[in-house]
C-alpha cells in the first residue's frame, strides 16, 4: 500500500484505481504504462483479495501482483534519475587549429592567439556528459616563455555542444612548449557552464601535442561534481 500510495501521489496516471487489497472483493486494476494496458486484477487472476485457500495462495498471489506492478513502475516514476547524477568522470579528446602571434619579450617570448576546433567525449560515467557527443571548442591562449625556456600557459576555453549548452574550461600548463613536435602536460579546471553544465565543477589532467601546420591535439581524463 505504501508503494501504491507513492505511485498515486507521484504519478496518478500510473494507477487506474487504488484500493486496499485486504478488503474482500475490492479489486485494483493496475495500469501498465509501458504497454498502455490495464493489467489483470487480483480477483480475476488469483481470487478475491480477502479470500485465502488453505495454503494462503490467493492472498499471496494478490500481493505478488501488486508487488510486481509496483516494482516495474518505480523506474518509470523517476525518468530523470540518471540526470540527477552528482559526480562522475569522462574522457575528452580535442583537436584544434591554432592561430598564434609571438613577440620577443624580456629575454624570452610572449605568445597569444586562438585555438578553434572540436571537443569529443570519448567515455563517460553518465549525464550530463554524453559519450560520443562532439562540440565546438574555442580558446583564447596566452603563453609566456621566459629566458630559461619554461613555458607558462593559460587558456580560457568554451565548449558548445549540439544543444547549445556551454561548458567553461580554464587550462594551465607549466610543462613543455608550444613548438611543432612538442607539447606537455597540464590541468583543465571545469568552471561550470549553461544548461545541463551549470554548477558543474571539476578538473582534467591533460596532455597536448603540437603538430605541423598549426594543429594541436589535447586529451584528458576528467572528474566532476555538483555542489
Amino acid at each position: 500500500m505504501v508503494c501504491l500510495s507513492l505511485l498515486q501521489v507521484l504519478h496518478p496516471l500510473y494507477v487506474h484505481q487504488l484500493a486496499r487489497c485486504s478488503q474482500v472483493g475490492h479489486i485494483v486494476p493496475v495500469y501498465f504504462p509501458w504497454n498502455g494496458t490495464i493489467g489483470p486484477d487480483c480477483e480475476s487472476s488469483v481470487g478475491t483479495c480477502g479470500q485465502k485457500d488453505r495454503k494462503g495462495t490467493a492472498f499471496t498471489g494478490c500481493k505478488t501482483t501488486f508487488a510486481t506492478a509496483c516494482a516495474m513502475s518505480i523506474p518509470l516514476l523517476l525518468p530523470d534519475a540518471a540526470d540527477a547524477q552528482e559526480s562522475g568522470s569522462f574522457r575528452i579528446l580535442q583537436s584544434y587549429v591554432q592561430d598564434f602571434t609571438t613577440i620577443e619579450h624580456a629575454g624570452g617570448t610572449a605568445t597569444a592567439g586562438t585555438l578553434v576546433g572540436t571537443s569529443t567525449i570519448m567515455e563517460s560515467s553518465g549525464p550530463p556528459f554524453a559519450e560520443g557527443e562532439t562540440g565546438v571548442a574555442k580558446c583564447l591562449v596566452y603563453v609566456r616563455t621566459p629566458r630559461n625556456g619554461a613555458v607558462v600557459l593559460e587558456a580560457a576555453c568554451t565548449v558548445t555542444d549540439g544543444t547549445g549548452d556551454e561548458m567553461y574550461l580554464l587550462a594551465r600548463r607549466r610543462d613543455g612548449n608550444i613548438a611543432a613536435g612538442g607539447g606537455g602536460a597540464g590541468l583543465f579546471e571545469v568552471l561550470g557552464g549553461t544548461g545541463k553544465f551549470a554548477d558543474v565543477s571539476g578538473e582534467c589532467p591533460y596532455t597536448t601535442q603540437y603538430h605541423p601546420e598549426n594543429h594541436a591535439d589535447v586529451s584528458g581524463k576528467c572528474t566532476w561534481q555538483r555542489p
